[in-house]
């Protein structure tokens, strides 16, 4: 399973779309459910427009749960102009699932 953490719906939703474009099985999720019976989920955490403490306290709770599922690949997508809380967000990605760095991409967001 790959997971994909967006901070608003229309960029889970992107995703989500070329996941399923691409043959995979894909669905947007606004909680994170594991058992769902999906190639890619993309779960939108809606923290966008949220001051960055609170982001970070949503997205690490997400990105918790989706940790404990161990998929093979977390997805970090971000907004094309650079809104929101991103740097945050990454750093308690990285925080709770335990890694030490990360992919970037400048087209598509950041890979963890």
């Amino acid at each position: 399973m790959i997971v994909v953490i967006a901070d608003d719906f229309s960029g889970a939703a992107e995703l989500a779309g070329v996941a399923a474009a691409r043959g995979f099985k894909a669905e947007v999720q606004t909680r994170f459910e594991p058992q769902a019976d999906a190639d890619v989920i993309a779960v939108t955490t809606e923290t966008r427009l949220l001051d960055e403490r609170e982001a970070v306290r949503i997205t690490g709770e997400i990105a918790q749960q989706i940790a404990a599922a161990n998929p093979a690949w977390i997805y970090k997508k971000t907004d094309s102009v650079l809104r929101g809380n991103i740097r945050a967000e990454i750093v308690a990605i990285l925080a709770v699932t335990g890694q030490t760095g990360c992919l970037a991409s400048v087209r598509r967001g950041v890979c963890l």
